[in-house]
């Protein structure tokens, strides 16, 4: 047998193995699973990678947003926050300010306004309490803490919107003004005298005054008060009634030495 009808038997041979209708399928199938392949990376792609990075680009924009807006837009010049927001709602301020007792509706009504806690005479306060806590029916007290108005007294102090109450007395009848001063046995007076002409003698009059614990307090501040040193002022005396130290008089020699 020659070599040409060798590789021509050969050639046959492989005809018969793999037929052109195989090797097209064989190529449909195989382009088939690239295209699934492909597919199926694009979903996982999709679903576990694509949210991911872009989670990470946003943490990443966040991060670095300030320096980019720096590095496109330069320095800002310093703006101040509107005064709405940066200053508090007056009204609301006045509300935690104020401090109300006893019955709204009530014909006799207090008001102190101080311009703090600390500087407020804690006894006449303690006067309106006890005046709420006897009557509380009866009486209506605000008690007020803040800075006055231009147009405002340092202090407030009111009885029925008025700083000015007249005391019908025994001997003769007398004006009490707490723009003037601010006693606490005037201002006992006044609160008992007015309770007395808008609620009559009828009822169980209001009577008023100091607790112990004040009283006590006082006591103990005066007993602790150092000792006032006055000098001695010839012949006259000088009275106190706390604890004084009266020295002599003290000249000074003004005699001019000539050199």
């Amino acid at each position: 047998m020659s070599g040409t009808e060798s590789e021509r038997n050969q050639h046959q041979y492989s005809k018969s193995l793999f037929s052109d209708s195989d090797s097209a399928e064989t190529l449909a199938r195989v382009k088939e699973a690239v295209v699934q392949e492909r597919k199926r990376r694009t979903a996982i792609f999709r679903k576990y990678i694509l949210p991911f990075f872009i989670l990470l680009l946003l943490v990443v924009g966040y991060v670095l947003r300030k320096p980019v807006m720096y590095i496109f837009r330069g320095p800002q010049p310093f703006a101040m926050p509107p005064e709405q927001e940066s200053m508090p709602d007056a009204e609301k301020t006045d509300e935690k300010a104020q401090q109300k007792f006893g019955n709204p509706d009530a014909a006799m009504k207090i008001h102190l306004r101080f311009m703090d806690e600390a500087y407020a005479p804690e006894g006449i306060i303690e006067l309106a309490h006890s005046a709420v806590e006897s009557k509380p029916s009866e009486i209506f007290f605000t008690l007020e803490f803040r800075n006055a108005a231009p147009d405002e007294e340092s202090y407030q102090v009111l009885i029925n919107d008025q700083s000015e109450i007249s005391i019908a007395d025994k001997e003769a009848p007398r004006k009490i003004d707490f723009r003037q001063s601010l006693k606490e046995e005037d201002f006992i007076l006044a609160l008992e005298s007015v309770h007395e002409q808008i609620y009559g003698k009828g009822n169980k009059p209001l009577k008023l005054r100091l607790s112990k614990e004040i009283l006590e307090r006082r006591r103990q501040q005066q007993e602790a008060a150092p000792a006032v040193i006055l000098p001695e002022k010839g012949a006259a005396e000088i009275e106190s009634a706390g604890k004084t130290i009266i020295l002599p008089d003290f000249k000074a020699d003004t005699t001019v030495i000539s050199p």
